[in-house]
């Protein structure tokens, strides 16, 4: 691909290197070089420096595979008796940069890589350090596709250019294999950034009140604004689309345990399953709550009332599907339950069990949860009817807020144990039986 670019734009200053460094096996090197990475395939002998050519020098890379140099510094790490080697590869990057950008965009080769990478030379950046947004990375995996999606919507809605850390970017790609914004990785420069606070961000109108504050943005905190990319649901789908592995392991569950539902309850094995999946978040949430919300964690009644309107409308072909961050609280009070089961510890198979969660809750027909992220993009992605825990807390949550405001076929269901985040007598006096200690 490269040297046909080569080729057509600047073919005779290339000629004298091309047939300089040859290989003497007939191996035609091929390059591709975007921002601070040199990928040089099918070497051969090509690989050798030229003071070192013959059958028994030894290549820099094996023959005939992919060699990548991740950055332009690791360049200078190389010893020197390989540094005309590498000095010919600085140059072709070079002439490769400006050959690019000297083509018109309509007459530009598609690259066969990873569509972010693609997106900046596209666009003739050589070093976009300027109009360039990223956003914090802090919290668990639901804070992640929550800061993820809202700097997408943003950027979709004002028209810049995102950017992740290199962090979050491996940790969701390992999920969701379609992401397309890139990670600072491919950037071939050190960028500034000016921290603007998410609560300022989301009232803004316009690209350039956020860019007034500083060429490069940073969005700090924890922002989640449904409100955004919630114009923007098809991307999102497409976006959080689970990769082929979680799928197949997550079908074959759901198999399996809608073969044993349908058992268990005397239906043909035919029959039509509902799957409701049930989200609840604990653990260390309950410090969070009390501190931040003056609020505390739901009781067993309220998955009771929950699960018990589902079943009203769906019949007793209603299955529940139970997921938690605190296996044995569901595993004690649901137990005994023939239309319960559990994603957790209790599938073989399953390599991540956060990814694993997600895509079973994602793969229910409607949702039940508490609050937080990871239950609110579990029901989010299922696309069902779905009922979120409301009046836990005597603050109000911003989360809690924006999926009343702006997310249809979303109700809202009190804890019959629970008065603005206080716990009501009669379960107070019975917290055990409650699930409220």
């Amino acid at each position: 691909f490269a040297w046909d670019v080569f080729q057509k734009y600047h073919a005779n200053s290339l000629e004298n290197e091309r047939n300089h460094y040859s290989s003497p096996s007939n191996y035609l090197p091929i390059f591709i070089i975007l921002d601070q990475t040199v990928y040089v395939i099918n070497c051969g002998n090509f690989c050798l420096p030229e003071n070192q050519g013959g059958k028994n020098a030894e290549p820099i890379s094996d023959d005939r595979t992919l060699w990548a140099l991740k950055h332009v510094n690791d360049l200078d790490h190389f010893p020197k008796h390989k540094q005309p080697f590498i000095s010919f590869l600085r140059n072709m990057r070079s002439k490769y940069i400006s050959s690019l950008q000297s083509i018109p965009q309509d007459e530009r080769l598609t690259m066969p890589l990873h569509q972010p990478e693609q997106r900046y030379k596209d666009k003739g950046y050589a070093c976009p350090c300027k109009n360039l947004v990223t956003i914090t990375e802090g919290g668990r995996l639901g804070n992640k596709m929550s800061q993820y999606m809202t700097l997408l919507g943003l950027s979709k809605k004002f028209n810049f250019l995102p950017i992740i850390s290199r962090d979050m970017y491996r940790t969701l790609t390992s999920i969701f294999p379609n992401l397309t914004i890139p990670s600072q990785d491919i950037l071939p420069c050190k960028c500034r950034w000016t921290k603007v606070p998410a609560e300022v961000v989301r009232p803004m109108k316009s690209k350039e009140e956020l860019f007034a504050r500083g060429k490069n943005i940073y969005i700090s905190e924890f922002p989640a604004f449904v409100e955004i990319f919630q114009q923007f649901h098809p991307t999102v789908m497409k976006e959080f689309s689970f990769s082929n592995d979680i799928l197949l392991e997550v079908q074959e569950y759901l198999n399996q345990i809608k073969r044993q539902f349908r058992l268990r309850m005397g239906f043909d094995l035919l029959a039509n399953v509902t799957i409701v999946g049930v989200h609840n978040r604990r653990t260390d949430y309950g410090a969070y709550l009390k501190q931040k919300v003056y609020g505390r964690l739901l009781s067993v009644s309220y998955f009771e009332k929950a699960m018990s309107a589902f079943s009203r409308v769906h019949g007793n072909s209603t299955m529940f599907i139970l997921t938690s961050d605190d296996h044995r609280w569901f595993h004690q009070y649901f137990k005994d339950r023939q239309d319960v089961f559990f994603s957790f510890k209790n599938w073989p198979y399953c390599r991540d069990n956060v990814a694993f969660d997600l895509a079973v809750l994602a793969s229910a027909d409607h949702s039940i949860f508490s609050f937080g992220t990871f239950g609110f993009w579990g029901a989010y992605l299922s696309g069902g009817e779905t009922i979120m825990a409301t009046n836990f807390s005597s603050k109000s949550q911003a989360l809690l807020l924006d999926a009343k405001a702006y997310i249809k076929r979303w109700n809202f269901m009190e804890d019959p144990c629970l008065r603005g985040g206080k716990v009501a007598e009669e379960c107070s006096k019975n917290a055990t039986k409650y699930g409220l200690v």
